[in-house]
């Protein structure tokens, strides 16, 4: 409830003064509940790994906050973790139950995490995945900076809620499985998405508040694609694929939709789509809704 809270100041805030939050460049500043910036101490380094034992699939919950964050594949094993942290205040926390992974922290309760001025802490997160099993992969990020490698993954499920976050999300080779369930939210945060014509994924949910994303198909698709996005009080690159059909439905005159390169029509008040729609063997249809905001279309 209170991030919910914090997410509606922001938009708000915002909204009244035109402007858009970047954080390239920014620092990530814990204090505790009495607003003290929290105490470093010696590097300490958290590792865990675990094989394969008769699992047919992997769930995966990630929650963490304040830290950098690479995630990728292993060969090897059913998960690989390496964290380095001089933070006195937590202790990271992975867990394994049958097919059931969770990732996070034990003991967050008294430290708040936001962005600020550059710290001297160290939170480096190195996780890894089997690319064996099919993967389920739900992730609460907040205050973090983040690379999210899913090439050569197995990945049928990617939710996200990325909050006050820099994230980067790749698919450098075509997934090995559909992903039936693709949803990203950032809330006062930026995220890349890089290479989506390789993820397989024909439901996609882009949500986008007080901040920015970037969604690049980066190459052609064979299966037709449903694109729901919602954007308030941010904004969108969205650069689609060539050999598609696209039709765009626009459910508010508060957006500003800027298209380059793309041959759309006008067909109503609030749709457009491509000259050679109907003559395109797969398509992407997209419903755009929100407010104050601007979509930038290529």
């Amino acid at each position: 409830m209170k991030r919910l809270i914090l997410i509606i100041m922001i938009i708000t805030l915002l909204s009244l003064t035109g402007c858009v939050i970047d954080l390239k460049g920014s620092g990530i500043e814990i204090t505790d509940n009495n607003s003290r910036e929290v105490k470093t101490g010696d590097l300490r380094i958290f590792s865990k790994e675990f094989d394969i034992k008769g699992q047919n699939n992997l769930k995966v919950d990630l929650n963490t906050s304040a830290g950098e964050i690479n995630l990728s594949k292993t060969n090897d094993k059913l998960f690989k973790g390496d964290i380095k942290t001089n933070i006195v205040e937590i202790k990271p926390r992975i867990d394994l139950r049958d097919d059931n992974l969770n990732i996070g922290y034990y003991n967050t309760k008294k430290i708040t995490f936001g962005i600020g001025k550059p710290s001297n802490f160290i939170n480096k997160w190195d996780l890894k995945l089997t690319n064996k099993l099919p993967l389920s992969i739900d992730i609460e990020a907040n205050a973090t900076k983040s690379i999210y490698d899913l090439t050569d993954l197995m990945v049928e499920e990617f939710t996200t809620d990325f909050n006050a976050s820099d994230v980067d999300i790749y698919f450098n080779e075509k997934n090995k499985v559909d992903l039936d369930n693709l949803e990203i939210e950032t809330n006062a945060g930026n995220v890349e998405v890089n290479g989506l014509s390789n993820a397989r994924a024909k439901d996609i949910d882009v949500d986008v508040n007080a901040g920015n994303a970037s969604i690049d198909f980066d190459g052609d698709i064979n299966y037709d694609v449903e694109m729901d996005i919602s954007v308030n009080v941010g904004s969108i690159s969205l650069e689609l694929p060539n050999n598609a059909g696209i039709f765009i439905r626009k459910d508010s005159q508060l957006l500003s939709l800027d298209i380059h390169g793309k041959d759309l029509e006008k067909i109503s008040s609030n749709e457009f789509k491509t000259t050679n729609y109907d003559d395109k063997k797969h398509k992407i249809d997209i419903t755009i809704e929100g407010n104050a905001s601007s979509i930038n279309i290529k």
